[in-house]
């Protein structure tokens, strides 16, 4: 008899599936009340571009990791990564 879906007693879940560092960047935006069009609005792009990033769709390129680490101080790797984090620098 399975458990959870699968024959090994696994589960289905997204939450089975490893964290992934824009899943961590995305997790500090709710965090910290961040909304995709203001930090967007912020960083000079249009919201359905870093939407599209942080979502796997589009690359996040050096130049976008260091925007949004100057306006949240989410210090994000350019593979997507959240490293930090500057609580006093997070609002905006």
């Amino acid at each position: 008899m399975s458990i959870g879906g699968l024959p090994d007693g696994g589960s289905t879940t997204i939450f089975d599936r490893p964290y992934e560092p824009l899943d961590q960047l995305r997790a500090q935006f709710e965090l910290h009340r961040l909304t995709v069009s203001a930090v967007a609005r912020r960083c000079h792009i249009s919201r359905s571009h870093l939407s599209d990033v942080l979502w796997g769709r589009k690359r996040l390129t050096p130049r976008l990791a260091e925007q949004i680490h100057m306006v949240t101080g989410i210090e994000v790797e350019p593979n997507g990564g959240p490293e930090c984090l500057s609580e006093s620098s997070v609002s905006l």
